[in-house]
Formats: C-alpha cells, sequence, structure tokens
C-alpha cells in the first residue's frame, strides 16, 4: 500500500484502525534494520516557569530531516514515575521509522517528554497516595501549549494544526492524553491511549495502598467531545488482557466514550501492564495517523 500524508480517506478513521489492526508483528519491529535510515535523536533541557525547574525532553527527526519541510509531531508520556528517556529505551524511535521506511507511516517528529510539573518539586514524590503526584501530572496541558510546543515550534520545523498534532501515552501517561483531548480537542487530531489509568472519574484503589481521586471531571457525559471532533479523531485505547494494575479502566473509557457516540478504536491484547503492550499500539496507531 502507497502511503500518502493527508491523502483523503473516506473509510471511518477509526473504523479503518480497527480493521487493521494486528499482534503479529515484525520481531525486529523495534530493531534497527541494515540499510533503514534514521533520524536524529536530540536531548533538550529547558526552564519550566510552571515546574519551577529544569525540564528534559527527546526530539527524534526524520531521517533526512530537512528545515524547508514541515513535519506533523507525535508526542509519547510516560508512566507514573517515569521519564522522557522511558519510550526512548524501549526503542521508538525504531518502531516508528522502521513504518516509515517501509512506506507504512508518515514521516514525524517524535517528542518524549518529562512531564511532570510540580512547582518546587523538581524530583519526582514516590508515592502512589500522594494526590500531589496526580495533580502535577495533570498539568501538562498547560505545560505542553504553554512551554513546550512554542520551544518546538522555534527550533524545529513544525508542522501545526490538529490534523498534524498527536498523542500517545501508557499508563498514567494514557490517562493524560484522554484528558487532554477532552479539555482541548481542538489542539489533537490523534489519540493513543494504552493501558490508561484511573482518573477521568472518581475511584479509589486499595491494592496499591489506598488511593482516591475525586476525578477530573464529574459525570459519565462529560467524557466525550463536542459533535464536530466525535468522528474526526483518531482515537485508540488498548487494554492488556492480563494488566493487574489499571485492571478494567481502560474498558471503561472504552464504554463512556461509546455511551457518547465518541468514534473510537478499542482493542484487547494479550499483555500486561508494560511498555511491552502499548508498543503493539503504537505500531498499529502510527500507521494511521497524519492522513487525513
Amino acid at each position: 500500500m502507497q502511503v500518502t500524508c493527508g491523502e483523503k480517506n473516506h473509510e471511518s478513521i477509526n473504523e479503518k484502525m480497527r480493521n487493521v489492526f494486528t499482534e503479529s508483528i515484525p520481531e525486529n519491529f523495534d530493531q534497527p534494520i541494515e540499510g533503514y535510515r534514521y533520524g536524529e535523536e536530540i536531548s533538550i533541557s529547558y526552564e519550566s516557569k510552571l515546574a519551577g525547574a529544569t525540564k528534559k525532553m527527546v526530539v527524534v527527526l526524520p531521517a533526512n530531516y530537512d528545515e524547508t519541510k514541515k513535519y506533523p509531531v507525535l508526542y509519547f508520556l510516560h508512566g507514573i514515575f517515569g521519564t522522557e528517556q522511558d519510550w526512548i529505551k524501549e526503542n521508538i524511535k525504531y518502531v516508528v521509522q522502521n513504518l516509515v521506511e517501509q512506506n507504512k507511516a508518515c514521516e514525524m517528529i517524535l517528542v518524549s517528554v518529562d512531564y511532570y510539573f510540580a512547582v518546587g518539586k523538581p524530583n519526582l514524590v514516590r508515592g502512589f497516595t500522594d494526590l500531589k503526584v496526580y495533580e502535577a501530572y495533570d498539568k501538562f496541558l498547560k505545560g505542553l501549549t504553554e512551554e513546550i510546543m512554542p520551544l518546538l515550534k522555534q527550533r524545529f520545523s513544525v508542522k501545526e494544526g490538529r490534523e498534524n498534532t498527536a498523542l500517545i501515552g501508557f499508563s498514567l501517561g494514557g490517562r493524560e492524553c484522554l484528558y487532554s483531548m477532552i479539555k482541548r480537542p481542538e489542539l489533537f487530531g490523534g489519540i493513543g491511549a494504552f493501558c490508561p489509568a484511573p482518573g477521568l472519574l472518581e475511584y479509589t484503589l486499595t491494592y496499591i495502598g489506598t488511593v482516591h481521586e475525586d476525578g477530573l471531571f464529574n459525570s459519565r457525559e462529560e467524557i466525550t467531545l463536542p459533535d464536530p471532533y466525535k468522528k474526526t479523531t483518531k482515537i485508540m485505547i488498548v487494554k492488556g488482557n492480563q494488566d493487574d494494575v489499571v485492571k478494567d479502566h481502560p474498558k471503561l473509557y472504552h464504554e463512556l466514550l461509546a455511551e457518547n457516540e465518541v468514534e473510537h478504536t478499542y482493542v484487547e491484547i494479550d499483555g500486561a501492564h508494560d511498555l511491552t503492550t502499548s508498543k503493539v499500539g503504537v505500531y498499529n496507531f502510527v500507521q494511521s495517523l497524519f492522513m487525513e
């Protein structure tokens, strides 16, 4: 299949993802392949006013990056207590750029961010029961729009607009992707939530210590998108059937979106609560990105 970035496809964008989703992926899908081209990996530090600290991100440019061209951007969010290095260590560059070399995905800039914005606390607070930890992560959207996006626009050749901007997240990162999508649907054309953590609605957990959050939204009806975005946002939620951490919360998010008639792709696969499961989602998800 010839991939044409920006090409119109009249099939439902989420239906297409469901129809082609596969767990049967090549053994070397996340490894460098001889003869393939790979882009430069750049570590960036910046002073965050929101966090009151130095923050980091890793940017991976497309192979043969050309400043006269503009490229869509895919952001990666780690799980709780993670760093901007988590996805990088999992060879996410190779997952995406191998697909580009195989003409199965569009060229894109990859950005793996540290999105813990705790004012005056640059180091992670360890403890699932400390609600200030979750509050610091929930500031991601503000950090993205006020600090990260402007910095990237200044330094790299970024193609703007929701159709050129996507988020992928694991665990708490998956929750933040869904939260960002609902709060600012005009910003994001693609959302991948892999093993997403609870927190969009009120919940209580007792198996990692007693954790209770009131929820980022007050009702099931709020887990939705405005009508113009219900069928024009590429949304994938992946649940590992051996996930004993977030358990059935990914399925709950699927049910909430279905109730509110938001088109999306929901897949349960053989996997646990980890980036191995998530990379299967990434492999499938990026093949639909940045094509209208």
